[in-house]
Formats: C-alpha cells, structure tokens, sequence
C-alpha cells in the first residue's frame, strides 16, 4: 500500500511506496531456526543412542542419495544452517540500515531543493525590476 508523505515547507505529496519482500525475510529466518533444532535434536539423538545412529546410516541427507547420514555429516548440516541463518541475519540487517539512510538522503535532498527554490523565488522577485540582472543570475 502506498503512503502519501509530505515534508517541511512542501507542498507536493510525494508517494512512498513499500519495497517488495526479499527472498529472506523474517518467515525464512524462522524456518532456518527450525531447521538447525531439528538437526540438533538428531545430533544428540545420534550421540547417545548407537541404535539411532546405525538406523539413520542407511539413509541420505540429500535426493541425489550422495551424503549418508552419519555424524559428520550432520554435524556438518548443523554448521551450515547456523552459518546460514547467521549470514541471513546480517544481510537483512544490513539492508535495513541501507534503506534508512536512502530514506535519509532522499528527505534531505527534497528539503535542499525545497530551500534552492525558496532562494530561487526569493531572488527571482527581488530582481524582478531589473530583467537583465535575473538572466545573468540564473545563466540564461
């Protein structure tokens, strides 16, 4: 939905629209923080019941049926999920503190141009007797 934002002497509206979600959001974080329980709790099943770990080996982790299930390699999983979930977290944090200072800047740059043509209108009917003055100050 679009928001209708007005800044400090302005007197258009200029619309803010929200940004389409990313591929990692707040739902993706979640289910990776599911996931690395969910190997966790396997870990430990695996290290304290053999039985567990010698029913598991005969299955894969992955379609291709190339990475057994051992502890390694689900200690290796684990690793990879929080490492994942850890890099998804900075990513989203990162671009969260882009779009506030883009946010920033684009204020800052409507209240510079807000004030130029404050100055511009200013000057404009300050020299509005004298013609020639006006084009010079402003190039023409």
């Amino acid at each position: 939905m679009a928001d209708s934002t007005t800044t400090p002497g302005s007197t258009t509206t200029t619309p803010t629209q929200r940004k389409p979600r990313g591929p990692i959001d707040a739902r993706t974080l979640g289910q990776l923080q599911k996931d690395e329980e969910i190997v966790l709790a396997v870990k430990d099943e695996m290290t304290t019941n053999s039985d567990s770990t010698s029913k598991l080996a005969s299955h894969f982790l992955d379609g291709a049926n190339t990475i057994a299930i051992t502890p390694e390699s689900v200690n290796d999983l684990a690793t990879q999920i929080a490492t994942a979930r850890t890099t998804a977290g900075d990513a989203t944090e990162s671009t969260a503190g882009f779009d506030d200072v883009t946010d920033t800047e684009r204020s800052n740059k409507e209240a510079l141009l807000n004030s130029i043509r404050n100055v511009q209108a200013r000057a404009k009917g300050k020299y509005d007797e004298y013609p020639s003055q006006v084009k010079i100050l402003l190039g023409r």
